[in-house]
């Protein structure tokens, strides 16, 4: 993705593939949604384990996961060799130009899409063009104002703060998790419902380690993209705040599932 703001590389994948599966819930916030023989989109595929997850929820149906990027789809389609209770198509597409017909699918979904986009009402009025009447549109985002540490990490929060400054000189939002009510609404929804979620872990958990390794992992694409705002002194120290976290230390962070029928 052009204005994408971490990089694109087999690391980033790699940490792409815990997020999905193991952290923020995992793609749970799909499964009020998902029944048997339903036709789903996931747009924003990424990596594919949400397709892969809604594949053997539904069984009989059909999945078809669409991403921007050429190379991921490529990757899928090879990975897509295991799947056997449901078909998956995999997509080159653009988010806001979907190639499909009005009225196509079940359910369409994204997550932590629409806060790398310029126009993110677009691509949920997008998504519920290939909607069938009654289908839900559903979006899990992030939001960056509500990440903590306790104790507070001073250069995490120098460094995430010019990532913010970042991408919203991109025209990105990257708390656009608060406003998923309003983008629904705007976009014609019907009885848009949002529900935060929290996901909070201390030092000694599993999760915990899973979470701090998610943003370790951040810190080479915040390094290159960050490169002439934020000194490398700045990312030593705190790949050094990480390492020391001790007994004493949690993490909250927030983020949001918004739903409505078309």
């Amino acid at each position: 993705m052009k204005n994408y703001t971490l990089l694109c590389d087999e690391s980033e994948k790699q940490r792409l593939r815990m997020q999905a599966t193991q952290l923020y819930d995992g793609p749970h916030f799909l499964d009020p949604f998902l029944k048997k023989g339903i036709k789903v989109m996931d747009v924003g595929c990424g990596t594919g384990d949400i397709a892969r997850y809604v594949a053997n929820k539904i069984k009989t149906g059909q999945v078809v996961a669409v991403d921007r990027d050429k190379d991921k789809i490529d990757t899928n389609v090879i990975n897509n060799g295991g799947t056997k209770m449901a078909h998956i198509d995999y997509c080159v597409g653009d988010v806001y130009h979907l190639a499909y017909p009005d009225n196509s699918f079940d359910l369409t979904s994204t997550r932590f899409l629409l806060m790398h986009l310029k126009y993110p009402q677009r691509a949920i009025s997008e998504m519920m063009r290939v909607t069938k009447p009654g289908g839900f549109v559903v979006a899990h985002e992030g939001i960056h104002n509500a990440i903590w540490f306790n104790p507070a990490l001073k250069h995490f929060k120098i460094i995430l703060n010019a990532w913010k400054c970042l991408m919203k000189k991109k025209g990105q939002d990257h708390s656009i998790g608060l406003s998923l009510h309003h983008v629904f609404m705007r976009a014609g929804l019907r009885q848009p419902r949002m529900q935060i979620l929290t996901h909070y872990a201390q030092y000694g958990d599993i999760l915990f380690d899973k979470y701090i390794a998610n943003w370790k992992q951040h810190i080479p694409s915040f390094r290159k993209k960050l490169a002439n705002k934020v000194s490398n002194n700045n990312f030593i120290i705190l790949e050094n705040e990480l390492d020391a976290l001790g007994s004493d230390s949690s993490l909250l962070e927030l983020t949001s599932v918004a739903w409505g029928r078309k």
